[in-house]
């Protein structure tokens, strides 16, 4: 009896920190090539890898297949590259005992961008000014796991904006203040929206604030 394993090659799988990863798995056919029967077995060394046999007995001629899994162990692996190897043995004689590689690549969960609060800022106030509120200051913090840069816009001269762009790191934050300024004392009787737009530009993810001014 002599074990083939097929196909050739390893299981390469990737995700963020906590899963899911891609692909989960990876199907092995042991085929017993040779005339007489032969035990087999199937082993790994991390506690991430899985497989749903371990041990057989194959006939001459016959097939048994073996899928290689990532496991739920590895949500709880940190960012990293993680290796295994899956070792197929024939017992009965040694004849076609191989390996299989095992890579496991776990990113950092990307930055999302949150911005508080979620009210926009609503102002009135007399012809020539002043208006009440002036200003709300928003606080944008990156709650992933990576760094990602940040703009903030709007389109009416009446605003300003403290900040315009930035970078925030993985669990910091900082605060753009919206404020009507000196222009507005020049705007007819009226009401006047604008719209500020806060994008993650990483990410490609926006979250808008209304502007009023009566």
């Amino acid at each position: 009896g002599s074990l083939q394993i097929t196909p050739m090659d390893g299981l390469t799988s990737s995700g963020y920190e906590g899963g899911p990863f891609d692909p989960s798995s990876h199907d092995y056919t042991l085929h017993n090539s040779g005339g007489t029967t032969i035990d087999w077995t199937a082993s790994k060394n991390e506690d991430w890898v899985g497989l749903s046999e371990t041990s057989g007995t194959l006939n001459a001629g016959a097939s048994t297949t073996v899928s290689v899994s990532i496991n739920a162990n590895a949500n709880m692996l940190t960012p990293n590259t993680y290796t295994d190897s899956v070792t197929f043995n024939n017992t009965t004689n040694g004849s076609g005992n191989t390996t299989r590689p095992v890579s496991l690549t776990v990113s950092p969960q990307p930055g999302d961008l949150a911005v508080t609060p979620l009210t926009g800022l609503t102002s009135t106030g007399v012809e020539g000014g002043p208006f009440d509120p002036s200003s709300e200051t928003y606080t944008l913090n990156n709650t992933g796991g990576s760094s990602l840069d940040w703009t903030a816009s709007g389109t009416a001269s009446w605003v300003s904006l403290s900040q315009t762009s930035g970078t925030l790191n993985a669990g910091e934050s900082t605060t753009v203040t919206v404020s009507i300024n000196t222009a507005a004392e020049a705007l007819s009787l009226g009401t006047y929206e604008d719209a500020i737009t806060f994008t993650d530009t990483t990410n490609e993810e926006q979250s808008t604030r209304e502007v009023d001014l009566t």
